[in-house]
């Protein structure tokens, strides 16, 4: 028979083995808590030196012109016969289309394919041109809006 001071002895030594181990991994958790933290605070630290760095800068500015100058080419040919009248100008506005020619019986390939154009007379909207103002205003605005 094994002494009673002998499993005391083993049983204290195990438990005590136990709450080391619970102590070991409470202290790495910690340490990787307090890295953890740092990182934070170096990440959030370089974004307050780079938003102070911006501040200052043309960037709101060149935005700005970049959208002028996107919206002035795509809405120049839409607003153009708006001025036509008024301004006393006589430029046309015209778009151009692919014109297929014939095939021999859909075996040969198109044998006279042209580029027609078109004259328009009004106001010219086209899909694609509210597509693209449609999502330079969305990025714009949507941009400033985070802020």
């Amino acid at each position: 028979m094994i002494p009673t001071e002998v499993v005391t002895m083993m049983g204290s030594s195990i438990i005590g083995g136990v709450f080391r181990f619970i102590r070991n991994s409470q202290q790495a958790n910690q340490e990787n808590l307090k890295l953890a933290i740092s990182r934070m605070a170096a990440v959030a630290g370089a974004a307050d030196k780079a938003a102070e760095r911006d501040k200052f800068t043309g960037g709101p500015l060149v935005r700005r012109l970049i959208v002028c100058c996107t919206m002035t080419v795509f809405l120049f040919p839409t607003i153009h016969p708006l001025f036509q009248h008024w301004i006393g100008s006589d430029i046309p506005v015209h778009i151009a289309y692919y014109e297929e020619g014939r095939q021999i019986f859909g075996l040969f390939g198109n044998l006279s394919d042209k580029m027609k154009y078109i004259k328009l007379d009004g106001i010219v909207v086209l899909p694609e041109f509210r597509h693209i103002i449609a999502a330079i205003l969305g990025f714009y605005f949507g941009s400033s809006s985070a802020k």
